[in-house]
């Protein structure tokens, strides 16, 4: 049906860890759309290595890639107390979710990308957007944080 995601049932929206950041990577590993996502949980802050987990897992997801054929390529990479998450779209484009490593829901993160992939489609469809600058679109901010306050609600 329109508008419910296949994946949403009533063990989503449990948290059991925290849920840092999402970034979009262009095809050229450029930067697309970053989203902190500590704002749906208060007393949170993002930590200053959000950035460099991300990016640094830039090569892990494009050997994850090549292994797999699946567009969700699960957890891949962990990082302390941190693990990334990453998804590739059949355009080459890369989600890239950041999120304490005590969380382990692998459906709902599923469902979050494929819920974000379809909302960036209809952003990038937007004949004034250029594919290799940031989105910067009260739309679709708006949009991600509804999906997201979906999927990682408190």
């Amino acid at each position: 049906t329109w508008g419910k995601s296949k994946y949403q049932d009533s063990k989503i929206n449990k948290v059991k860890g925290f849920v840092e950041m999402l970034m979009i990577i262009g095809k050229n590993d450029e930067p697309l759309f970053e989203y902190p996502l500590p704002i749906l949980i208060k007393n949170k802050e993002l930590s200053s290595n959000s950035y460099f987990i991300l990016h640094s897992s830039l090569d892990v997801l494009e050997v994850a890639a090549y292994v797999s054929q699946n567009l969700y390529l699960k957890q891949i990479e962990k990082f302390n107390e941190y693990a990334v998450y990453g998804y590739l779209t059949p355009g080459g484009f890369k989600f890239l979710l950041l999120t304490e490593s005590s969380y382990r829901n692998d459906d709902v993160i599923k469902g979050f990308f494929s819920d974000v992939h379809e909302v960036w489609v209809k952003a990038i469809m937007n004949p004034l957007y250029d594919l290799k600058s940031m989105l910067k679109s009260n739309a679709f901010n708006y949009k991600v944080g509804e999906i997201s306050k979906k999927y990682f609600r408190p």
